[in-house]
């Protein structure tokens, strides 16, 4: 399959989290049942504190190209980025090929994250946002 996009890269990662605390039953009644089509997905940095949104900005075929694409787009945009910190995780996709996202973030609010894309793509670079836990 084919990376989803490379767009830019990043050096710096994130520090590691701690592990969230168990869903309550009423959680884990709530939660749909995962999908056996759905890919394996191993954060190699963070995917957020908690539940928040992210952006996506690219996906690589290696991390260290995501860690490059990060300086470039940090490059092309530095006010944009000045204060945003990267997040590259590994994704198996679903023909067991590994991506690695390049992400930033987190934002506690759809319209946070959307807002920033938006002036990721005013700028003429692309992105989406990534729903929690994705």
């Amino acid at each position: 399959a084919a990376p989803e996009r490379p767009a830019a890269s990043a050096q710096p990662l994130a520090p590691a989290r701690t592990p969230s605390p168990a869903p309550t039953q009423q959680q884990a009644a709530l939660a749909p049942a995962p999908s056996a089509a759905a890919p394996a997905k191993t954060a190699v940095a963070p995917k957020s504190e908690g539940d928040a949104w992210l952006v996506q900005l690219a996906s690589y075929a290696k991390p260290e190209l995501a860690e490059k694409g990060w300086r470039e787009l940090s490059a092309a945009a530095p006010e944009l980025f000045a204060n945003r910190k990267p997040l590259v995780q590994e994704s198996q996709l679903a023909d067991q090929s590994t991506v690695w996202r390049l992400r930033t973030g987190p934002y506690a609010a759809y319209s946070e994250a959307a807002g920033f894309c938006e002036q990721l793509k005013s700028r003429g670079l692309d992105c989406y946002v990534a729903q929690p836990g994705s």
